[in-house]
This record gives structure tokens, C-alpha cells and sequence, in this order.
């Protein structure tokens, strides 16, 4: 997703990255719904009560070997 201003005229300006430079782009438009910063706000609270529930914690190597032994089943 790339963000982009537009001016009161109406005219869409942002940086696109080197690949699409020169080229024929189509561009999806919505609306703004929160400013990024509250967005990660909103996902570092949601984190928090997660961190809060009493769930069974497992290394990364636990979670290997658990993907392991299902695909091997």
C-alpha cells in the first residue's frame, strides 16, 4: 500500500517506488481511516490484553518441530 496526499485541486501526489516509474499504473482510492501511529496504538493495546490471557507459551523450535510432525503425518 503506498499513502498519498491530495491537494485541495484534487491532484494525487506520492512517491512510487523505481519499478513503476514510466509505467502504467491503476490506483485503488479509499478513504484515510486512522493515522498510522493510531493504528499501532490500537494493535499494541490489543497485544497487551493478549499478553494478559493465560495461554500456553512454545519456543520457535517447539512450533518447528509441532509443523515437523504434522507434515510428516
Amino acid at each position: 500500500m503506498i499513502e498519498a496526499n491530495v491537494s485541495k485541486e484534487g491532484i494525487l501526489s506520492m512517491r512510487v517506488p523505481e519499478r513503476y516509474r514510466g509505467k502504467r499504473v491503476q490506483v485503488s482510492i479509499r478513504d484515510a481511516e486512522k493515522p498510522v501511529s493510531l493504528q499501532w496504538s490500537a494493535l499494541t493495546r490489543i497485544l497487551d490484553q493478549l499478553d494478559q490471557l493465560d495461554l500456553p507459551r512454545r519456543s520457535h523450535q517447539q512450533i518447528l518441530d509441532d509443523l515437523r510432525a504434522d507434515r510428516d503425518a
